[in-house]
Parts: C-alpha cells; structure tokens; sequence
C-alpha cells in the first residue's frame, strides 16, 4: 500500500470514528433528556373508617415530572368523619418542589352539598397570592390566598415527615407541627390494603386554641415513591377516623404491596 493510499485510509477511519461519535453522544443525549422529562404516575385510593364503618373515601393522581407536580382526586367523608374534615370535595393542586418540599402553585376546590331538591357548589380557586370564591346564591369574591401550602399537597405529594408549617384548606390557614419524628412500624392492613415496613409521622392541626386535631401519617415506599399509606385521625371519645391504601387489581394500577 502506498503512502498515499494509508493516508486516505486514515483519514475515511477517522472520520467514520468521528461521526460514531457524535452519533452514540446524539443518542446518548436524546436518552438522558427523555429520562430528565419523565413522567411518573402514582394511583393513590384510600377507604375512609370509624371503627369498622366504612365512612369515606379519598382518591387522586399523583403526577410528578421533573421538580413539578400536579395532584388530582377528591375526598368525602360521611357520619362522624365528616364532622372532622374540613377538606372535603373534588380538588386540583399544581406545585414546584424545593428542597423535595411541595409549593403549591395553583389549587381549585369544588364542594357540593344537596339541601332538598337543589345542589349547592362552592368553587375556590387559587392562583399566586390571590383566591376567588364562587358560592350558589352569592356574589363571586376575591381575596388574598391564605398563607401555605394546600391541605391536600400537604398530606399527599410529602414523601418524608414534613416540619412545623402553614398550611391552607382553601380558605383559612392552620399551623401544623411535626409532634414524632418519623417512626418504623409493621403495618398490619388486611388483605386489600398496604401492609409492610413503613415510617409514621405524628402531627397537630391546630387550628386555634381550642380545636387541635392529632394526625399521623404512615409512609411507604409503592412503586419507587413514598406515599401515605395510612392516614389516622384521632378523635376523642370515638373511634379514630382512618383513611388505608387500598391495593388496585391490575385493571386498575400496578401498585403492589412490597
């Protein structure tokens, strides 16, 4: 071979190298951008009890992608569980994450209630730092949001136990505090809820002085996320109000107990 001929050779290698290069880095980078978009869905539905009443249920989807998130669900309670919540109705909340914590960014709540032949809706929207309320029979209104997050991206889209903090039903704020450290425990479900390994976090509610309500919170680890897995209401005098992860068939969701 001449030397000519071993230079055209090099120089045809070289730049058949070159361009496998800048295809593997093209792939390479369409991969790691798909991976960095990627939206994971997490299918959350809980049955609300009192002692062994079926009283309740709390439903949403969970939709994360990349340091967002948007929450989808409604929540109801009837007999005594509906007397403790103040956070009842079809809800849409949207947020930013910041150090893993939830912002809430946008949340709507839509509460009916049937009084004789005629259904009543109350409608609040929040958007930055305003709220508006549409109620049956009275005027739209505007006001300031409250301080905080929503009640619901409180509860729902915190995958660890959450410190002291503002959070907001809609319409009026309430301090939370953080009473335990997150605690291992065994849950022990039934057969179509979570059971397993999971960390208990303990709360109040305070909404004045005289209305404190203790709330904890299990979480567990269900399909790469933590979620509640159980949320326990403890209520005076009765039994406490529960609300446990039911466990989806497979037309429904993946989810699967660990």
């Amino acid at each position: 071979m001449s030397v000519a001929q071993l230079k055209s050779v090099l120089r045809t290698s070289a730049c058949c190298a070159f361009l496998v290069f800048v295809l593997v880095h093209a792939l390479g980078s369409e991969q790691d951008a798909e991976e960095t978009n990627a939206v994971a869905e997490f299918a959350l539905k809980y049955d609300g009890r009192v002692g062994p009443v079926r009283v309740g249920k709390l439903e949403a989807l969970l939709t994360v992608q990349n340091d967002t998130y948007e929450l989808d669900g409604s929540i109801v309670g009837t007999g005594p569980l509906k007397r403790l919540l103040k956070w009842q109705g079809e809800f849409t909340a949207k947020g930013v994450f910041q150090e893993e914590r939830p912002i809430t960014t946008s949340y709507q709540l839509t509460e009916s209630e049937k009084r004789g032949d005629e259904t009543e809706i109350k409608i609040i929207r929040i958007l930055e730092s305003t709220a508006f309320i549409s109620e049956t029979g009275k005027p739209d209104i505007e006001i300031p949001a409250p301080e905080g997050i929503d009640m619901m991206s409180f509860m729902l889209v915190n995958a660890s136990c959450a410190e002291d903090m503002v959070v907001h039903d809609g319409e009026d704020p309430f301090q939370i505090k953080l009473k335990h450290p997150g605690e291992d425990r065994k849950l022990r479900q039934g057969r179509k809820y979570y059971s397993g390994e999971a960390e208990m976090c303990r709360y109040e509610f305070i909404y004045d002085e005289d209305e404190i309500r203790k709330v904890d919170i299990w979480l567990a680890e269900v399909d790469g996320r933590k979620v509640p897995v159980r949320i326990r209401i403890r209520i005076p005098v009765i039994p406490d109000g529960v609300f446990k992860l039911r466990l989806l068939d497979d037309k429904e969701s993946e989810i699967s107990s660990p």
